[in-house]
């Protein structure tokens, strides 16, 4: 079993815990890390603990992984690179419910939620996160730190660019 933190404490890390108290028990979740300025003593989210700051992240890097819970593309690229630069883990977590189809990659740090599929070819870059109901069609590229949200369909051969943000229900087709 991986101990694992999330780094941040809003509404997506909120939703998170769920996703891996409900679908993830090779995990046991340890609590929160947020940015020096947000840090707190003594505050708790969903009854764990927020238990640092980036500082204790990097002084903990050898004890536990940390998937990324901020839903802007921007604050996920300077969160995950800065981090990983003094040697702190990022996991990729996929809700069960997922399906991925042969001839797939995903990177380092994705977080997926349920009732999403991604078809045969495709190439998920690091930090994406994919805010569950999304279709991926066949051979789509989607850069690094992309936010995708709910119930949005992107059709086959298309080629999402990095730090970007499509909103739900969006569907994108590829340039003619």
């Amino acid at each position: 079993m991986k101990d694992i933190v999330l780094f941040g404490a809003g509404g997506l890390a909120r939703e998170t815990v769920r996703f891996i108290l409900d679908g993830n028990p090779e995990y046991r979740l340890l609590g929160f890390v947020v940015d020096a300025k947000y840090y707190h003593e003594n505050v708790t989210v969903c009854g764990l603990p927020v238990l640092g700051s980036e500082k204790w992240l990097v002084e903990h890097k050898d004890e536990v992984v940390c998937t990324c819970a901020v839903g802007t593309p921007e604050e996920r690229g300077r969160i995950q690179k800065t981090l990983e630069a003094k040697g702190v883990r990022f996991e990729t977590l996929i809700h069960p419910k997922v399906t991925i189809l042969e001839g797939c990659t995903i990177g380092k740090g994705c977080l997926i939620e349920g009732a999403t599929s991604i078809s045969v070819g495709s190439k998920i870059g690091d930090g994406v996160f994919m805010n569950g109901r999304i279709s991926i069609g066949h051979d789509v590229t989607i850069g690094d730190y992309t936010c995708i949200m709910p119930g949005t369909g992107i059709s086959g051969w298309c080629n999402i660019g990095r730090e970007c943000m499509i909103g739900g229900h969006s569907y994108v087709i590829p340039k003619r």
